[in-house]
């Protein structure tokens, strides 16, 4: 199990009165530093926290950017933001960062076998059971998200939600790689979702939805009848929804990362028998690409790309 930072218990100041202790005495506090796709993996814990201790208040501190991805959490009584906390309004402090996993991840590698809402909820001295993210969505966003969608297309047909991008370019679709998955699923409604315009998404033109709005974002998403995503926050939401989805990885081993998610992996992975390098966790230290390119991703081939997608096809017919 990864040894974490201790968690910070609060010395009470002298001449607190009852009250004064009380308010803060129930009071624990998460903070979480990170990216929106690890802001979602935490959403996993609080079900199981809750269930545990129901009389304390849960307040987490996150990106004031990111606070719509857990607004709307049943089980999440405050959210507050990193740059404005007052610690003396919290009894327990837990530090649910992200930068001590990555290190963890790293220094495991191949023998890495711990989802990061595991390591987190181990940290706080808890084994979690149902890894719910609890995702609830206003009707009237959800109509309206299906409302967009349909105007991209405008027919009956599917519609797939292609998530080709990460922060990480090395995680992110070449352009022959999303030719490949355009011309698999010719048949559908392939739409581009960012949040951002992409210029040029690949030679073969794909319909995007652009958006910053992160409530609008997941609304779409929730919307989707298929999901095909890369190692970025798309794929976490469309786990956590349990959408009929792919997931392409690299470098991190998505079967740890997708392990609570019923999906399709694509991956030059070890325990295919054809990759020996992966996952690494580590594209910095890679001997094997250049600062273009990485194996792990130029490598995964046409037929791979084309069988994950028939794969997900098949487990999920809406034909």
């Amino acid at each position: 199990m990864v040894k974490l930072l201790k968690k910070k218990t609060k010395k009470i100041k002298e001449n607190l009165s009852l009250k004064e202790y009380y308010q803060i005495r129930n009071k624990i506090l998460f903070r979480h530093n990170g990216g929106l796709g690890d802001l979602l993996m935490l959403r996993m814990m609080f079900k199981d926290l809750k269930s545990l201790i129901p009389d304390s208040e849960f307040i987490v501190s996150c990106s004031e950017n990111f606070k719509d991805a857990i607004i709307d959490h049943p089980y999440i009584d405050k959210i507050v933001y990193n740059h404005k906390i007052d610690e003396e309004q919290y009894n327990i402090e837990y530090q649910v960062d992200v930068p001590i996993v990555n290190l963890y991840e790293t220094n495991k590698a191949q023998t890495y076998t711990e989802h990061r809402s595991d390591l987190w909820a181990s940290y706080c001295g808890v084994k979690l059971k149902s890894h719910e993210m609890c995702l609830r969505f206003n009707s009237n966003v959800l109509e309206y998200c299906k409302k967009k969608i349909k105007n991209v297309y405008k027919n009956d047909k599917p519609n797939i939600i292609l998530s080709p991008v990460s922060a990480n370019s090395f995680k992110s679709l070449t352009a022959i790689q999303i030719d490949i998955i355009a011309e698999e699923t010719k048949d559908y409604n392939l739409i581009g979702l960012h949040n951002k315009e992409l210029k040029v998404l690949n030679s073969v033109y794909i319909p995007g939805i652009y958006t910053n709005n992160l409530r609008e974002w997941m609304g779409i998403v929730a919307c989707a009848d298929y999901v095909i995503s890369v190692d970025t926050a798309t794929f976490h939401l469309a786990g956590g929804l349990k959408k009929p989805l792919v997931g392409i990885f690299t470098f991190a081993n998505g079967k740890v990362y997708g392990q609570h998610f019923d999906f399709v992996l694509i991956q030059k992975h070890r325990d295919n028998g054809d990759w020996s390098c992966g996952p690494c966790y580590d594209f910095s230290k890679c001997t094997k690409g250049n600062n273009q390119t990485k194996p792990c991703l130029t490598e995964i081939s046409k037929k791979e790309l084309k069988n994950g997608i028939k794969t997900m096809f098949e487990k999920w017919p809406l034909f």
